[in-house]
């Protein structure tokens, strides 16, 4: 006789059981046949494993008979990949992703959607793949007073330089950098923007460019003690000041409190001086 043939004649709300009290084979079951909850409202078929350690039956699957039946799962480990079929999963809380692991689109056309809900209008993070036709740009955007989605920030890609275009925003509470300096020293590009002075020098010093420069990086420089400040643009670069490009690795100074100058990196090397005050004198 079959295993399956073993099992006990039963009544409704207790277990069913096999007459060895344990099955020695599979159970097959015939197609378009299932396995059923009872025809009550709330009546429940639970899929079970046995916590040894715990000595009880564990719940992972629990199938509900009701107006809308109903089937919620238990904690598990997933034990291989799952497809969504194109399917939405709704409610869910607090999404941990491991160490390293990432969330993205399976093609380089897609783009990636981050909403603040499902209005269409809340705040929201657009994420394009290099082959879609925004060329892999992220877009910001937030409503606006009349709860219109409006775009407030797009960064270009698919470029060697990205370009960042704000719109319809005021940007607040920026506040720049400022750099006391005593003695020589050599900026970097990540300090682009940044305002750098000779407050507390007690001699002349040269503080130098960086030489890895991009188009548009800009430094501040303000003569705060009565002490020679000098800009030195680098071997490789020169700087236009004073109606003309200067040669090469030729610094300019000025010595004289309050003078100030802002130089922009031309993308080449070479920097151009922007609303320069008081007198800057060239390296002979």
């Amino acid at each position: 006789m079959s295993p399956i043939n073993t099992l006990l004649s039963h009544d409704p709300g207790e277990h069913l059981a096999l007459a060895g009290g344990t099955m020695t084979g599979d159970i097959t079951i015939a197609t378009t046949k299932a396995i059923k909850t009872n025809t009550g409202a709330g009546e429940t078929l639970l899929l079970q494993a046995y916590d040894v350690d715990g000595a009880v039956y564990t719940t992972f699957i629990t199938f509900t008979a009701n107006n809308t039946p109903s089937m919620s799962l238990g904690a598990f480990t997933l034990g291989g990949a799952v497809s969504g079929n194109n399917q939405s999963l709704n409610d869910l809380g607090n999404v941990q992703l491991r160490a390293g692991n990432k969330v993205y689109m399976t093609t380089n056309t897609s783009v990636l959607l981050l909403h603040g809900d499902g209005d269409g209008v809340s705040a929201a993070l657009e994420l394009y793949g290099w082959g879609h036709a925004n060329l892999g740009a992220a877009i910001l955007r937030t409503p606006n007073a009349a709860v219109v989605q409006t775009s407030r920030l797009t960064v270009s890609g698919k470029v060697d330089t990205a370009v960042a275009t704000w719109a319809a925003t005021k940007v607040t509470g920026q506040m720049a950098v400022i750099e006391h300096h005593t003695a020589l020293d050599t900026l970097t590009k990540e300090e682009s923007g940044s305002i750098h002075t000779n407050l507390g020098a007690a001699g002349a010093f040269a503080l130098t460019l960086p030489q890895d420069a991009r188009a548009g990086d800009h430094f501040f420089f303000v003569v705060m003690a009565a002490q020679e400040l000098r800009i030195d643009p680098g071997a490789a670069g020169a700087i236009y000041i004073n109606g003309a490009k200067q040669a090469d690795d030729k610094y300019i100074s000025a010595d004289d409190e309050a003078e100030s100058v802002e130089l922009v990196c031309d993308g080449n090397g070479d920097w151009v001086a922007i609303g320069a005050v008081g007198t800057w004198t060239v390296e002979v």
